[in-house]
């Protein structure tokens, strides 16, 4: 779920959230929340030709009230994304 001390006002809000590749890193999940889907996907889309083998995957996901929908995932092994 997004940020703990995050939470939505009846509004729908994004989230762009880091899966870690590796097992050292704290936190684990990183999240990113914004208001809207364009931000977000900007934010989402600067790590499309990301190989720097930090994540393992990154989601972009809509979230409103206690409902969230993965609205695309990119998934990454070793040093570059897969197809």
């Amino acid at each position: 779920m997004p940020t703990k001390n995050y939470t939505p006002l009846n509004t729908k809000n994004y989230v762009v959230r880091f899966f870690h590749g590796d097992e050292e890193t704290v936190p684990p999940v990183e999240e990113y929340v914004y208001n809207t889907l364009h931000d977000a996907e900007h934010h989402f889309n600067l790590f499309i030709d990301d190989d720097s083998g930090l994540y393992d995957s990154i989601q972009l996901i809509a979230w409103f009230e206690n409902t969230t929908t993965i609205l695309k995932t990119m998934r990454f092994v070793n040093s570059g994304m897969l197809p």
